[in-house]
């Protein structure tokens, strides 16, 4: 018997009206790699709150979307794959059997996908956007723009051009640093500077951070000094491994 995926759930787009099937991220119980825009290895590029029907191909709000009743249960895509990390692992021959994603089956039902840097682009330039669906939208642009540096992250989608990726950090950056002392990260505002090229600043935060106590600073004072405007590896779990 196929058992319950208790965290799918399924939407009717509210376009078409047709039923998909949702799977958030899974809670990741390994270490996790931390990086300086704040994405890290525990979040599923294959979830967006923002995502697209696989019939109509329009991208909706999956907040805004009604849930149906049907309970989802493991796919045939989900049961090879258990299958064969339990083979790769050799727990059920003894002997190790190197595992292809190319050989598992299809999942053999809809899923929504996130929508793309286009629709997420679109959708920030209409009105009755709320701040936080803003933000939201703005991050994950952020990220996808990093995504092709970052080692064993694959994001097939229409690059962010450099100008759109400049307009939008300067949004981000003008958001971190309005709000209220209390709530304002200085990590991240240094890092905004750091990948604008405004070193002088962004080493001027990173030192304030790093007086402060925020560990994470440390290794991103050092690409700061060095000129590097890329994404990198902070740290790792809530131990300080700085890279």
């Amino acid at each position: 018997m196929k058992k319950h995926n208790c965290s799918d759930f399924y939407v009717r787009c509210v376009n078409c009206l047709s039923e998909a099937r949702v799977r958030p991220p899974a809670r990741c119980g390994g270490r996790l790699v931390q990086w300086s825009d704040g994405f890290s290895s525990g979040q599923s590029t294959e979830y967006c709150r923002y995502s697209s029907c696989p019939v109509c191909g329009l991208a909706f709000w999956l907040d805004d979307a009604q849930r149906t009743s049907r309970v989802a249960v493991d796919t045939p895509r989900d049961e090879a794959m258990g299958e064969a990390i339990l083979l790769a692992a050799g727990w059920l021959t003894g002997t190790p059997v190197p595992f292809d994603s190319k050989q598992l089956p299809e999942h053999g039902e809809d899923f929504v996908q996130p929508a793309n840097n286009m629709q997420l682009m679109l959708r920030l330039g209409k009105q009755g956007l709320t701040r936080e669906r803003e933000l939201y939208l703005r991050i994950h642009l952020w990220w996808r723009s990093n995504h092709p540096d970052r080692q064993g992250i694959e994001f097939d989608d229409e690059p962010i051009s450099d100008s759109a990726r400049t307009i939008n950090l300067n949004w981000l950056l003008n958001e971190f640093e309005s709000r209220p002392s209390e709530d304002r990260d200085i990590v991240i505002e240094a890092e905004l500077l750091r990948v604008l090229g405004r070193f002088d600043e962004a080493l001027e935060r990173m030192e304030m951070a790093v007086c402060a106590g925020a560990t994470r600073a440390l290794a991103l004072r050092a690409q700061t000094m060095a000129g590097n405007r890329k994404v990198c590896i902070v740290r790792e779990d809530d131990s300080v491994v700085i890279y």
